[in-house]
């Protein structure tokens, strides 16, 4: 009886399978709920007509999706694990059904998109909560998100987009529309991102409810704007940011992430001090890692005015008044130090200066009463030390002389 019974059972599982297999088209291997079409030099997807649960098209030729190709079924846990990997994808038509999967993941690694385009992931308004949502893109060439990009009508539990090594530099607002009841996980490694802002940071912390982690680690990114904070102190949810291997450049615009009460701070700190962050520059702080820093040494040095005079016109015998061309200095410069070199020895010290022409002021302006040479004047603002400095060229006004010279000339011809 037992023998039976087994041999029935084989039969059956036997039909199971091969009817399984019958329903799929084209040169495909079929397993179960699974769907192997990978490596099969295919330029489009082909569907099942008892569709089912996962299906690879991996390392193909497939250059766009049809996801109304998958969607003639309704029936449960149908096309919810679907790998597109390694093919020449760059863009998808129609409307992707949840069909009630718990679990959604789509993967897109190593395709060719050189952007996201409006609707192209789009999900049906049908089905409750999608437990796990997967979302993988890494390793494309995609330059541009477009507004409306994702847009899932389903609540999702926990979510993760992998957007490592492209070329993203600003990800818009609008481009993602969903709500993420657990946890949301982003990728964006490896890209041409410059600032938490241009990856919609505070949108992420609206739409998250419990935790957010972004991982922007090996981008451009050179600071992080108080904005940034002050959006963050809107949002109660559990935040981590990896960010190193970025050029942090640790000036006075970094100051604030010094306050240990920063809500950015505390979640690059909880990343772990593995991943901590460390300043490309100044070069005095270069490879000092961001949280090991106190506000005294976020300072931004005096620049150059861009509009400054360097070439000065002075009337021998008469006041000399030059400013220290420099500006935007964060703490301001308390001393300016300034070093004379004349073209031909005055005939008489300048009154307040040492031996070898050189005096300090307390502002960036520099007075001399009965100015008698011309010269070059160095002024290098103290900050408290600084290593930039500017030459001031002051010359003598001669066409006030020969003005003189020709009154002098017209008196005395007159008076002849």
């Amino acid at each position: 009886m037992k023998a039976i019974i087994i041999v029935i059972l084989l039969i059956y599982l036997r039909q199971t399978v091969s009817l399984e297999c019958e329903l799929c088209d084209g040169p495909c291997r079929c397993s179960g709920p699974y769907l192997y079409c990978d490596n099969l030099n295919l330029t489009s997807a082909l569907s099942c007509t008892d569709p089912p649960r996962t299906i690879d098209f991996s390392y193909n030729k497939i250059e766009v999706i049809n996801w109304e190709l998958f969607a003639n079924s309704t029936a449960q846990n149908q096309y919810c694990h679907n790998n597109f990997r390694n093919n020449a994808i760059t863009a998808s038509t129609g409307t992707y059904r949840t069909n009630q999967c718990n679990r959604v993941i789509l993967s897109l690694g190593y395709n060719a998109l050189r952007e996201l385009p409006s609707g192209f992931f789009v999900t049906d308004s049908g089905g409750g909560e999608l437990f796990e949502f997967s979302f993988y893109v890494s390793n494309n060439r995609m330059r541009n998100i477009a507004r409306g990009s994702i847009i899932v009508h389903n609540i999702i539990g926990t979510l993760t987009i992998y957007f490592d090594n492209n070329e993203i530099s600003y990800i818009p607002s609008g481009a993602f529309d969903f709500h993420v009841s657990r946890t949301f996980t982003l990728y964006l490694r490896d890209n041409y991102i410059v600032s938490l802002s241009s990856t919609e940071f505070s949108h992420w912390l609206e739409i998250s409810s419990q935790s957010l982690t972004i991982y922007v680690e090996a981008n451009n990114i050179t600071t992080m704007e108080y904005t940034e904070e002050l959006a963050f102190l809107k949002s109660n949810i559990t935040v981590r940011i990896y960010i190193s291997n970025n050029p942090l450049v640790c000036d006075c615009n970094l100051r604030w992430i010094a306050d240990t009460n920063s809500s950015i701070r505390q979640a690059i700190q909880a990343s772990g001090l593995p991943f901590a962050p460390r300043c490309k520059t100044p070069d005095i702080l270069k490879e000092h890692t961001l949280m090991s820093l106190f506000r005294q040494n976020f300072t931004c040095p005096p620049k150059l005015d861009p509009n400054a005079t360097l070439n000065v016109q002075a009337i021998s015998g008469k006041q000399l008044s030059l400013r220290c061309p420099f500006a935007k200095a964060d703490p301001p410069v308390e001393f300016y130090d300034w070093v004379f070199t004349p073209s031909n020895p005055p005939p008489s010290p300048i009154s307040g200066w040492d031996s070898q022409f050189a005096t300090t002021t307390k502002t960036d302006q520099l007075i001399i009463n009965n100015f008698s040479s011309e010269g070059i004047f160095k002024c290098t603002p103290l900050f408290p030390k600084s290593s930039v400095s500017v030459d001031i060229n002051v010359s003598f006004d001669n066409s006030h002389e020969t003005s003189t010279e020709e009154k002098i000339n017209k008196k005395a011809l007159f008076c002849s």
